[in-house]
């Protein structure tokens, strides 16, 4: 089971550094950002290449640490986690999307959606009977047998997005997850993700799409590995473009 869905944030950065050595010198890709993300909250995530939003999402997934700061995870502080813990509740609390898909090719769709609970120790009657259901729940029933080969990129995301969801996590993050989809596929996805949040799990959208952009609660502009100033007039145009009749 996830974190229990309350009022308090889910996410909280805290004045958030991260800093990289290179043959250049040391290099900040984020510069004291503070942010917090709610319980059941859909946030996207803005900026141009380099502006530090890759490794924001890296670092609320638990695959990296920050330099200075913390990073506070349904109340606990895990800036400073070991690797072993870390990895415990990433397995256990965190889903990933990926715009690659990132499917291994000699397992089938059904296997790939069960990974997630075989790295959990879960039975395999248990595993198979929830990845044959989260299929189901993305429209890929006929699908599970299926090699990501034989699967169109849509079918490959939504494996991917099925895989997330397995362990019920608190937090699913998704890196351009449209990125490589024609607009009609893309906003299927879109629409399983809102789902996800309509659960009351926390999703977090890195996107360099206005449209995908204008479908989260809350959109988070960054620059220079900086959280930009909100722009109150950005937000009603996004609420405007998503309240026009289609």
């Amino acid at each position: 089971m996830g974190f229990e869905r309350n009022t308090k944030p889910l996410i909280e950065a805290d004045n958030i550094c991260k800093d990289y050595v290179s043959g250049a010198g040391v290099v900040s890709a984020l510069r004291g950002v503070s942010l917090a993300i709610g319980c059941g909250e859909f946030v996207a995530i803005m900026g141009p290449s380099g502006s530090g939003k890759s490794t924001l999402m890296n670092i609320f997934g638990l695959l990296d640490r920050p330099s200075k700061g913390r990073l506070i995870y349904a109340g606990r502080d895990v800036s400073d986690l070991d690797i072993n813990a870390r990895a415990a509740i990433r397995n256990a609390q965190i889903g990933f999307i990926f715009q690659s898909y990132n499917l291994l090719p000699r397992l089938t769709a059904l296997e790939n959606v069960e990974l997630p609970l075989v790295y959990a120790g879960v039975r395999r009657p248990e595993r198979m009977k929830r990845a044959r259901e989260m299929l189901d729940a993305v429209g890929l029933a006929d699908r599970q047998a299926h090699w990501p080969n034989q699967l169109s990129g849509g079918e490959q995301q939504r494996v991917s997005i099925a895989r997330s969801m397995i362990a019920n996590p608190a937090l699913v993050l998704a890196d351009e997850p449209t990125g490589a989809l024609d607009s009609k596929t893309g906003e299927a996805v879109i629409r399983l993700l809102a789902d996800l949040v309509a659960s009351g799990v926390s999703v977090v959208v890195v996107t360099h799409d206005e449209t995908v952009a204008a479908k989260a609660d809350r959109i988070v502009r960054m620059a220079d590995g900086a959280v930009l100033p909100h722009r109150p007039e950005i937000a009603r145009e996004s609420a405007t473009r998503d309240s026009t009749p289609r």
